[in-house]
């Protein structure tokens, strides 16, 4: 991150330690952290308009269940 207006992304399937959360709250360009439930969430709220191409790497199913009966 040299140029100006860089910023960084750390992804993390294990999660962030607080040591590197704070290194990342106190680094002088911006970095998001991502981990692995936020990529998840990610994934599924775009898969619909990503190419074929790329849904391959990571592809979901959807999954119906009923739901249960408003109780009165």
């Amino acid at each position: 991150m040299t140029k100006e207006g860089d910023a960084g992304l750390i992804v993390s399937s294990g999660g962030f330690t607080s040591e590197a959360a704070f290194e990342i709250r106190r680094a002088s360009r911006h970095i998001e952290k991502i981990d692995l439930s936020d990529l998840i969430q990610m994934w599924d709220d775009h898969y619909d308009e990503m190419k074929e191409e790329d849904r391959r790497l990571m592809p979901l199913k959807r999954v119906a269940f009923l739901a249960p009966p408003e109780r009165t």
